[in-house]
């Protein structure tokens, strides 16, 4: 449970038990300090079961027999089946028959869960010296019975030996566990925040054995005061998943494709669009010369040469720069981890050349490729903070964009036929229409390879990015694998 401290008339926390005590020990905390748990109902601190024992109060059976005799105790051995509500002195026998560990998750109506063993109304059952009076210690006269009490319900000591840091470069500390867990529900701290104690190495909060249990109870919703948000279970869920390094000479082959593969995209497509061009306005002349009367018979072999040769340079070029697009595609997939992304290179490619289903494909292959790479970034962040980098996450707009450009075209030839037939276009004109878009069809494909060019910078840059974290350096000069940083060395630094 957590309190609320009102000092010079101003509300400050909430802060857990083990906060209090320490301000209990130094004096900042009397027993005629006003607390409270929900900020409403303000009463001495001395007034709280679970707080009176550090000012030497006998403690006694919250509610008394009240409690005893009415049922409002629920309980939770697996911390997901709720049982109740039971009576106190049923609970208290079922500890003594050892049907109820002290482990068991017990609550009352409207207050926080815990385990049963740091109620103060069962504690006893748990610390009772062998041959002890069980319940009968509560309430009992004398000042054993007060130490015993006391030390049932006071919190173990914890040390305060943890230090953490919200940025990886200023930490702060040293505090107990259960403080910088406060500090993660005020929002001073988060679970991405990296936690050590002196002399080990610093790691994330969520992958830290000795927080991790906690956080994973406080994600099951045990601790309503606690909790972690959607984003903190997409992250716990990120971090998961293990980081894999890239050798060096790897780093080099890859970064040395994507850059060739992208290259050579812009080098065939402004090749064949200009090609393009020249084709159309070799027919525009061709066509013009024909309205007038000429007799050379060699310009007119000549120029259906030249429309000839142009329309084979745009055909083979425009092809290349697709087979440099798919190739590019096929890259940058193998540069998103294979623990992270949803399919193999070969699988993201390959289907988008099954017919039909390719129009499904498509928005895999470059909205979730975009959404693995970034996926990784955020895994990889760390390191490239280390480096001195930020992520050059792929966009979102890029990626939406390629898809559309290859899925309108192969819909609308779909779609067509469907419409002509709809609105009974005449047969003679359907072939004109036919005839007019395999015309364009040329023009069209190679203005798409220009656009994919300058999409796929956005693509390129991540993935090179991405792949020079992994192998820990920003120099792919530099590979030798014994002169690059691991990413342990980066992570654990």
């Amino acid at each position: 449970m957590t309190y609320f401290v009102e000092v010079s008339g101003r509300a400050f926390g909430p802060f857990p038990v083990a906060t209090i005590k320490g301000w209990i020990d130094s004096g900042r905390v009397t027993a005629e300090t006003r607390a409270s748990t929900n900020k409403l109902e303000w009463k001495r601190a001395d007034e709280f079961p679970e707080l009176a024992p550090f000012f030497g109060v006998s403690v006694g059976a919250p509610g008394g027999a009240a409690d005893a005799d009415a049922a409002v105790w629920f309980l939770s051995m697996d911390r997901q089946t709720v049982f109740g509500p039971y009576r106190g002195s049923d609970v208290l026998q079922w500890i003594r028959d050892g049907r109820v560990k002290g482990d068991t998750l017990v609550w009352r109506e409207g207050e926080n869960s815990r385990e049963i063993s740091t109620e103060p109304y069962f504690a006893l059952q748990f610390n009772a010296p062998s041959g002890g009076g069980g319940v009968g210690g509560f309430g009992a006269s004398g000042g054993g019975a007060d130490q015993a009490a006391a030390a049932a319900v006071r919190p173990s000591a914890e040390p305060q030996e943890w230090y953490y840091s919200v940025d990886g470069i200023q930490g702060r500390g040293p505090y107990s566990i259960t403080e910088i867990l406060e500090f993660v529900e005020q929002g001073r701290a988060s679970v991405d925040s990296v936690v050590w104690r002196q002399g080990e190495n610093a790691r994330k909060m969520r992958s830290e054995p000795a927080f991790k249990a906690r956080l994973e109870r406080v994600n099951a919703g045990l601790n309503p005061n606690m909790y972690m948000t959607p984003a903190m279970q997409q992250m716990a869920a990120l971090e998961a998943i293990e980081l894999t390094p890239l050798a060096p000479m790897e780093r080099v082959k890859r970064n040395g494709q994507l850059r060739f593969r992208y290259r050579w995209i812009w080098i065939t497509s402004i090749v064949s669009i200009i090609a393009a061009v020249a084709l159309i306005a070799a027919i525009a002349v061709i066509i013009v010369r024909e309205l007038e009367p000429s007799d050379d018979i060699f310009l007119g072999l000549h120029a259906v040469n030249v429309v000839g040769f142009l329309s084979s340079v745009s055909s083979i070029f425009n092809t290349a720069a697709w087979v440099f697009i798919w190739m590019f595609l096929f890259s940058f997939w193998k540069s998103i981890p294979d623990n992270i992304a949803r399919v193999s290179p070969g699988y993201a490619v390959g289907f988008l050349f099954i017919p039909f289903f390719q129009l499904y494909w498509i928005f895999i292959a470059f909205i979730g490729g975009a959404n693995d790479m970034n996926k990784a970034f955020k895994l990889y962040q760390r390191v490239g903070a280390q480096l001195g980098e930020k992520a050059k996450f792929v966009s979102k707009g890029a990626a939406i964009m390629l898809s559309l450009l290859l899925f309108l075209l192969p819909a609308f030839l779909l779609v067509l036929p469907i419409l002509l037939r709809l609105y009974g276009v005449p047969s003679f004109m359907q072939g004109a229409i036919y005839f007019t878009i395999a015309s364009l069809i040329g023009p069209v494909l190679c203005v798409t390879t220009i656009l994919f060019a300058a999409f796929f910078t956005s693509f390129k840059n991540a993935a090179i990015q991405l792949n020079n974290w992994r192998a820990g350096s920003l120099d792919e000069n530099d590979r030798r694998i014994g002169n690059t940083v691991t990413l342990d060395d980066l992570v654990n630094s």
